[in-house]
């Protein structure tokens, strides 16, 4: 161990295996850095994707909200005129109910006074 030759190998040796190191660690950063830029690539990709089909089933969603809204307010319309109907309908019966128990309110009248007339006599 005291010869200047079993150092020199070892420093040589020593030398190889960290130059063989560094550039297995470098070899594995160079293949790691690309795989994540094809990965990012991908995600990319795929997120474009996404914003478009997502593009496409916002307008669907759009189109189907105005047929919606146009529905109810078709239907609003038609209730409102059947409801509007109705209450004028509504309040001629309740006039002809009127008139008709006010006839039958003298008719009443009428035979009270016949019949308290006839006690009378």
């Amino acid at each position: 161990m005291n010869e200047p030759q079993v150092w020199t190998l070892i420093a040589v040796f020593a030398s190889i295996m960290l130059g063989v190191q560094q550039w297995s660690i470098g070899s594995l950063r160079r293949e790691m850095l690309a795989r994540f830029d094809r990965q990012d690539l991908r995600t990319d990709a795929l997120e474009s994707t996404m914003s478009t089909r997502f593009a496409a089933v916002d307008a669907r969603f759009g189109d189907l909200e105005s047929k919606m809204d146009a529905r109810f307010a078709a239907l609003d319309t038609k209730i409102d005129d059947r409801f509007d109907r109705s209450g004028e309908l509504m309040e001629a019966r309740f006039s002809d109910v009127g008139h008709r128990l006010g006839a039958l309110e003298s008719d009443m009248t009428l035979v009270k006074g016949h019949l308290i007339g006839q006690r009378s006599a």
